[in-house]
């Protein structure tokens, strides 16, 4: 399931009114551990938008809307804002079960994880142990 959202930002420049807008693909950043950059500037860097320029200053206070969110990014999408660092941590914990689900199937013949609780459990303590030995 793709995790995306699209921002746009509203501003005038110059006398000039202006609606870049971008659709962020945050299963790129986080399928690679890269830290999510700042949404204004991925909008204003897919809109060729000088980040040391002026314009760019003016863009980053604008007014931000968020639509067509989708996968996990939609339960932090409202129009005016996005919960970047929630979204963030919930990928992270679906991403995790994802990886159990494919050791369960793999080793113990389990094609739902969640539907075994105690395994779940186990195999998330035992992911838990060796982030903490690491």
């Amino acid at each position: 399931m793709k995790n995306c959202v699209t921002v746009q930002i509203f501003y005038s420049y110059q006398g000039v009114d202006y609606s870049p807008s971008a659709v962020i693909d945050f299963d790129y950043y986080l399928g690679k551990n890269i830290q999510i950059p700042p949404l204004f500037h991925l909008v204003a860097s897919q809109n060729d938008i000088d980040i040391y320029s002026y314009q760019y200053e003016v863009m980053e206070i604008g007014q931000f809307k968020y639509f067509d969110a989708q996968g996990l990014a939609k339960e932090f999408c409202h129009e005016d804002s996005f919960d970047v660092a929630s979204f963030q941590q919930k990928w992270k914990q679906a991403d995790i079960i994802n990886r159990l689900n494919a050791i369960a199937r793999q080793y113990l013949s389990i094609e739902d994880l969640n539907k075994n609780d105690s395994i779940k459990t186990a195999l998330l303590a035992a992911y838990q142990l060796g982030r903490e030995s690491s």
